[in-house]
């Protein structure tokens, strides 16, 4: 078992379009992972659940993850999340 923590480093936090990434990049491992922040704690590894907790600039995550390639993401949840992802905000699309 694998436990630590990292910081949401995106500007605008973890929103809709980071979540799919994340979700999208985690998908191939059958790893258990549990992800807490902000009183919240999931256990599952998809767009809505990472939603749910409200990740904003800044915010710490606890992190656990056991399984056969448990060190690999690890350190793949805590580069997702320490991303500067370089989606526009609606402000800018509008434009």
């Amino acid at each position: 078992m694998v436990k630590g923590t990292a910081a949401v480093a995106n500007t605008n936090g973890i929103h809709v379009r980071p979540s799919r990434v994340i979700e999208t990049e985690l998908a191939p491992y059958s790893e258990t992972v549990t992800l807490a922040s902000n009183g919240m704690k999931i256990s599952s590894i998809n767009m809505i659940n990472l939603l749910s907790l409200g990740l904003k600039t800044g915010d710490t995550v606890e992190i656990t993850v056991s399984g056969a390639q448990e060190q690999q993401v690890f350190d793949q949840i805590v580069k997702l999340l320490e991303t500067h992802f370089d989606f526009p905000t609606a402000e800018t699309e509008e434009k």
